[in-house]
This record gives C-alpha cells, structure tokens and sequence, in this order.
C-alpha cells in the first residue's frame, strides 16, 4: 500500500519503513529458505540424474536454435518477397470463369493491359 511520506514525521516514516522492511524480508527469508532446500535436493540427486538433467538443457537449446532459424528464414523471406514480386510484374487479377471475350475486360473502366495464355 503506498502512502504520501509527506504526511508522516521522521519517526513515523522510520516506523514504517522498517516495518515495510521486515515484512519485505520475511518474504525473502521465506524464499531463501525454498532456494537452499531446492539446492540442496539438486545436489543429492545430481549424480543419479544428470543424464535426465543434460536431456532437458540439449532439448531447451535445440528448441531455442530452431526458433531463432524460423524467425531469422521469416526475416529474410519478409525482405526478399516484394522485389521478387516487382521483379515479376504479376497480375493483379486472374479470372476463372467460362471463356470471355477479352475486348470485354479490355474495356472496362482502370484497366490498363488485358492478356490470355
């Protein structure tokens, strides 16, 4: 909870900064003390499973490596494609339909070349 210190004499806010800090440490204290049974459950059982142990760390890094390729190929394909694509002078229209005589496209409105293959 955050209260203006301005409102608060000297003494009160030291009151209240190390009854802050207290309750700040007993959170850490609390979490150290996990930390130093985590540790020291991993060294008892390091020497039973530490193939299991270098299984996850290669798998994590194998997995990280071909994420960082994906988005690299990703990069490279987002750069590339709109000079292959100015390059090639595409259409921007393709009709599939029954056979039409192009003069009709040929005339309509905003259409500047009509070809058939």
């Amino acid at each position: 909870m955050w209260l203006p210190t301005s409102t608060f004499s000297a003494g009160e806010r030291r009151l209240l900064g190390a009854r802050l800090w207290k309750r700040l440490w007993g959170v850490l204290g609390d979490v150290s003390r996990v930390l130093r049974v985590a540790w020291y459950r991993f060294q008892g059982t390091l020497g039973r499973r530490w193939g299991g142990y270098l299984a996850v760390v290669l798998l994590i890094g194998l997995v990280g490596g071909l994420a960082m390729g994906a988005v690299a190929a990703a990069r490279r394909t987002q750069a590339s494609f709109p000079t292959f694509l100015a390059s090639t002078d595409p259409s921007d229209l393709s009709v599939l339909a029954r056979p039409v005589p192009v003069q009709v496209f040929a005339r309509l409105a905003h259409v500047r070349r009509v070809e058939t293959r």
